[in-house]
């Protein structure tokens, strides 16, 4: 679930699983409950992730979640280096609304000073329903890089390759008038924040298959969408 030291060499072929979290408080284990999101590796990395590699063999589906191919989050001092992902994927919406998406082909959402260094992602088909706001990146979905009391750059993606395909993303609008979505397509990053993206390629490619509500905001760019 979370890594706080070292995973190196971990390489999976196979389906991914629900998994089911416990946290402890109160002197005792609150209830096991199956989180939406979804990862190839580890949840949430604080240590470090190298050399893994996550292929699965059939489309993933998340239901209401994040996914990250390698992790979910990545927080203050984590790093992920020289690892791979290459699958399809289908994130759904089973809400009776449009909900907040992220997806990352390595990391979904990072904070403060996560490094991400000479990955890969082959996201051979990604289709969204009912998104949002939403930050897709083929690299990191949400990146982050603010420190508390420093205004130096954060996290960094560096010799990072992304090959992403689109096939559909649906962003429909709020029943609510005043509301609207902002969606952020990047071949790189989605959203970065106070960031060092360099010697990082991607191609992204966008099929006919999007749908994007007429009050609601669609942001696309091969390297960084925000």
């Amino acid at each position: 679930y979370t890594n706080r030291g070292l995973i190196e060499n971990c390489n999976s072929k196979g389906a991914i699983g629900a998994f089911y979290s416990s946290y402890y408080s109160g002197g005792a284990f609150n209830k096991i409950e199956q989180s939406a999101d979804r990862a190839g590796i580890a949840i949430s990395n604080y240590g470090k992730i190298k050399n893994c590699a996550f292929e699965p063999i059939n489309k993933v589906v998340v239901t209401n979640g994040y996914f990250g191919g390698i992790s979910v989050y990545s927080g203050k001092n984590g790093i992920v280096e020289n690892c791979l992902f290459n699958g399809k994927i289908k994130l759904q919406n089973k809400e009776s609304s449009p909900i907040h998406m992220v997806f990352g082909g390595i990391v979904a959402s990072t904070s403060e000073n996560t490094q991400i260094l000479n990955s890969i992602a082959f996201v051979e088909s990604l289709i969204v329903n009912g998104v949002g706001d939403g930050s897709i990146g083929g690299i990191v979905g949400d990146m982050d890089g603010y420190t508390s009391g420093s205004a130096d750059l954060g996290g960094i993606v560096s010799g990072s390759y992304a090959n992403i395909q689109i096939d559909s993303l649906v962003s429909p609008n709020n029943s609510n008038s005043g509301t609207y979505y902002n969606v952020y397509v990047g071949g790189i990053a989605g959203e970065a924040n106070l960031c060092d993206l360099n010697n990082s390629r991607s191609n992204l490619i966008i099929g006919e298959g999007v749908n994007i509500g007429s009050k609601n905001f669609f942001y696309a760019s091969s390297l960084v969408a925000s």
